[in-house]
């Protein structure tokens, strides 16, 4: 999970933090079983990072004069191609959301897609849908330091 988030923002593993199984901060949801935990967990946590790299991303963008998809999140720092020249630490765009009450969380539920709920023949199945949430939270005022997400 800490590796989807880094990649995601462009920051290292040391500079993300997991919080497991807490649930003073995440809902329950469901068991925790070998590659499961890493498709259904890991496809929550990316699409929180992504809703909240999008946020930024967009915020960005209107500082450089450039469009949401034409910003690059790297080293811990923001730019773009269209002017290598111009660059913010991800902190500092983080405290000027924070400033400008730009959201800086998400929660996400994850579905997992089954075509066949129980074999009509066998009996076996899925016939409970799993679900996964996370719920990322970057520790204010800075993003880099860490990067916060329960599972």
């Amino acid at each position: 999970m800490c590796q989807i988030v880094a990649e995601i923002f462009g920051i290292t593993l040391d500079d993300v933090v997991m919080h497991a199984s807490d649930s003073a901060v995440t809902p329950p949801s469901g068991r925790t079983a070998a590659t499961r935990t890493l498709y259904m967990t890991g496809n929550a946590t990316k699409q929180a990072a992504e809703a909240i790299r999008s946020r930024l991303a967009e915020r960005v963008a209107a500082e450089f004069g450039v469009r949401p998809d034409e910003v690059d999140m790297a080293d811990g720092n923001v730019l773009t191609a269209a002017n290598p020249g111009v660059s913010m630490s991800l902190a500092h765009l983080a405290k000027i959301c924070a400033s400008e009450n730009i959201r800086r969380s998400e929660l996400v539920m994850f579905r997992a897609h089954l075509s066949d709920w129980l074999d009509p023949e066998t009996g076996q199945g899925q016939p409970i849908p799993t679900i996964r949430t996370a719920h990322m939270q970057p520790r204010c005022p800075s993003i880099s330091k860490p990067v916060r997400f329960a599972y």
